[in-house]
């Protein structure tokens, strides 16, 4: 509905009541064919323009509040994606630090261990000399007067009777190769027995070195529990000489410190807890002889 002020209704009739006192007629035409409609033509125009522009506002205010609405959608969805990234690389984090920090207790605990074998070793080695030079200096007479009626004994004997053959060298060799070829055929039993770090019993698993002191001690052997100590037993042996039953050492860091140890099987292979596959039979291919660090015969 359009509405009028007392301005724009009072000049109108003001200036017609003029023209009529004084019988204006033209001036009366003039006013009510022209001026009156175009007043309001004007009047009707502002009168639509107003609700256009009092509208304009609010429909403007509208899309910004739905393009608002839009923009924190995506920044919510995008902030979930950025959450699962971090607790995906959290988790991975977690994981490396639990794996780094086992294979860290692992070796300090290997160091301990050695530290306290050469410990016992040097307190035996203490308590032997002790005991040797304690033994009276009678004893070492008697015992080169034991020696001098020996070899009187010897040399009389030796006259009297023919020198007699050395015992074959050939006995003790094939007395090893039937224990070494025993002792293979133990440890073979054990394929396919799951890898356990610590595990020293095929029912729960073993880890390399607890496999091998396992296998030997079936066959009245004890060996040291981990590998860098069963390392320091036994003789050394060169690669082109390993037989079977020989223990072969790998060091996985390149830092010559002994992370691995298997038994040789003969034919270029050997036997060992592997942490991938649990107990089972690998070659001497490129990646383990890059590794091999060493050999000892324990039998």
């Amino acid at each position: 509905m359009l509405t009028y002020t007392r301005k724009q209704l009072v000049w109108p009739v003001a200036i017609s009541w003029e023209c009529t006192k004084r019988k204006d007629v033209l001036n009366l035409k003039l006013l009510y064919s022209i001026i009156i409609p175009l007043l309001l033509g004007m009047t009707l125009l502002v009168g639509m323009v107003k609700p256009l522009a009092a509208n304009g506002p609010v429909l403007t205010g509208q899309l910004t509040a739905e393009d608002n609405l839009k923009l924190i959608n995506a920044e919510q969805i995008n902030a979930k994606q950025n959450d699962q990234e971090l607790e995906s690389q959290e988790i991975e984090q977690k994981e490396k630090e639990e794996l780094e920090k086992k294979e860290k207790e692992k070796k300090e605990q290997e160091k301990k261990e050695q530290a306290q074998k050469e410990l016992e070793k040097k307190q035996k080695e203490q308590a032997a000399k002790a005991a040797g030079a304690q033994k009276p200096a009678a004893k070492t007479t008697v015992a080169s007067s034991s020696k001098k009626t020996s070899t009187t004994a010897t040399s009389s004997a030796s006259k009297s009777q023919p020198a007699s053959k050395p015992a074959s060298t050939n006995t003790p060799q094939s007395n090893a190769g039937s224990k070494a070829s025993a002792l293979v055929n133990t440890a073979k039993q054990y394929l396919g027995v799951k890898y356990l770090w610590g595990g020293t019993t095929p029912d729960k698993g073993f880890d390399c070195s607890g496999y091998v002191k396992y296998v030997y001690e079936k066959h009245g052997i004890t060996l040291p529990r981990v590998s860098r100590d069963q390392y320091n037993t036994g003789t050394a042996v060169a690669f082109a000489n390993l037989q079977m039953a020989d223990l072969v050492f790998f060091s996985f860091d390149g830092d010559k410190v002994t992370d691995h140890v298997g038994i040789y099987i003969g034919n270029g292979q050997f036997i060992h807890a592997s942490s991938s596959k649990g107990v089972t039979i690998s070659s001497f291919s490129s990646y383990w002889q890059s590794r091999y660090l060493g050999a000892k015969r324990i039998l």
